[in-house]
């Protein structure tokens, strides 16, 4: 499942939609991420049309919220 984004590097859904399922696969500890900060994350980067705030004053936009899943292994390399 980890390396299924070879169609579109700069879609967000297929980011989210593949560590969330990476999450329910056990993939990814919980100590790293859980699938409710995983939909957080959507709703307030797409969804609401804004950021997310992994800390207070932080902000994430689409762009770093996938850079997130890439560097911390939540999704694999394609």
């Amino acid at each position: 499942m980890k390396a299924v984004l070879a169609a579109n590097q700069t879609d967000l859904a297929a980011y989210v939609i593949t560590a969330a399922l990476n999450i329910k696969l056990g993939l990814v500890p919980v100590n790293v991420l859980t699938e409710t900060v995983v939909k957080a994350m959507w709703t307030k980067t797409s969804v609401s049309g804004g950021y997310y705030e992994p800390t207070a004053g932080v902000k994430w936009f689409a762009a770093e919220v996938i850079n997130y899943f890439k560097t911390n292994g939540i999704v694999g390399p394609v």
